[in-house]
């Protein structure tokens, strides 16, 4: 188990209801781990989104060619009259 550090930190009043109304509704065993669980979300989402912003970088330094897009295409129509209508309606 890792070891912890206590970090004092100011919050309104409506936040610290949020932090409670969070614990009282059973998700969360106190306000710590809601804390926790806030930061640990916040790093996961800044690292999905630099995962973005990094292939659209790519993407735009590679953009698919003319073929690339109608040959994908193509294939999507393919699928398309490929799949078994009937047996859906």
């Amino acid at each position: 188990m890792s070891t912890t550090q206590q970090v004092a930190v100011r919050l309104t009043v409506r936040h610290l209801e949020m932090l409670d109304w969070l614990v009282v509704e059973g998700d969360f065993e106190n306000r710590a781990e809601v804390v926790r669980v806030a930061i640990e979300e916040m790093a996961r989402a800044a690292k999905r989104a630099e995962t973005a912003r990094r292939d659209a970088i790519a993407y735009a330094a590679f953009p698919d060619t003319a073929e690339e897009i109608a040959r994908s295409h193509a294939a999507g129509i393919a699928s398309i009259e490929e799949e078994p209508w009937e047996k859906w309606w």
